[in-house]
């Protein structure tokens, strides 16, 4: 599991690290840690880690000109984002400005090893729920708007109209009608 963090706050970064190898151990985790005091660089990391990632981001940077959250957003306009998102901030005035990227959590500093070790395994647990999950990406007939369909839910799937790619699948909760599809 590949666990970024962010925060130009160097004696933090490293208190951070040390509390997150000693889960590590601890747990069994076999995690990756990544640290950077820097957004540029963690924008580089970012867009070449092709694995789903666990990111603790701060949100006040001193010598930049973007906060954390605008980071994020200029980053997920260009591209998707494959990891869970964790604010870290002394500041609890910016939880709201948070929302749009939808973060998994906002963290407020200081941070304990006890509430580390909470959001840590309950992160680590949920990307190995969405890693044993497939889904099918469709464009549904009557909006332009991508759907997720979890493919354990499916109940059946019928060809409606060969020529419009039209079909129809049915859930345990819900009817369908899609263009086409794109297994995920």
């Amino acid at each position: 599991m590949n666990i970024i963090i962010c925060d130009d706050n160097l004696e933090f970064l490293k208190s951070f690290k040390k509390m997150l190898i000693t889960l590590d151990v601890q747990y069994n985790l076999n995690l990756k840690i990544f640290s950077y005091s820097n957004t540029e660089t963690l924008i580089n990391k970012l867009t070449s880690l092709n694995e789903e990632f666990i990111l603790f981001l701060d949100i006040e940077f001193e010598n930049e000109s973007k906060n954390g959250i605008q980071v994020i957003n200029n980053f997920i306009d260009g591209s998707k984002m494959c990891g869970d998102l964790y604010y870290l901030t002394n500041y609890p005035n910016f939880v709201f400005d948070s929302f749009n990227t939808h973060p998994e959590n906002y963290i407020l500093k200081p941070l304990t090893i006890d509430n580390l070790c909470r959001i840590l395994l309950k992160a680590v647990r949920n990307i190995s729920e969405k890693k044993n999950k497939k889904f099918i990406e469709c464009r549904s007939v009557n909006s332009i708007d991508s759907i997720n369909i979890q493919i354990n839910k499916i109940v059946y799937i019928e060809l409606i109209s060969s020529p419009k790619r039209i079909i129809k699948i049915v859930t345990s909760k819900n009817l369908f009608l899609i263009h086409g599809l794109d297994v995920v």
